[in-house]
């Protein structure tokens, strides 16, 4: 279990690196625009609350037991979460391909659980 884990975080550092060297060009931004800002800080709180509860719903019908339930449910999550902020990357930070780092990063993680998920 810990010898994937360190697997994947050795592939998504060298590729974040990788990406942020070729793609992004400089330091990455945030967004500092007010409307822009407030819709991140709030969308990912409310986000975050909902995965929350739907981990709750789904630690009490299945207890754990449903491996493959709970690795979809996190790829779901992240894909959520990730897409979230991309959109507003590219709403908001404009003339940067910041978006496209958080794209490819998500298609990484995603291609990782789908192999993860047939392996477990």
């Amino acid at each position: 279990m810990f010898l994937p884990l360190v697997i994947f975080l050795g592939f998504y550092l060298g590729l974040s690196y990788v990406l942020k060297r070729f793609l992004v060009k400089g330091v990455l931004q945030r967004i500092v625009h007010p409307v822009g800002r407030r819709i991140e800080v709030w969308g990912s709180i409310g986000l975050t609350v909902a995965g929350m509860v739907i981990l709750f719903i789904l630690y009490n019908t299945t207890g754990w037991e449903d491996i493959q339930a709970i690795i979809w449910f996190f790829a779901g999550y992240l894909s959520l979460q990730t897409g979230f902020r991309a959109l507003l990357e590219w709403k908001y930070l404009k003339g940067s391909n910041q978006y496209l780092m958080s794209l490819i990063q998500l298609a990484f993680c995603l291609i990782y659980v789908a192999i993860w998920s047939v392996v477990a």
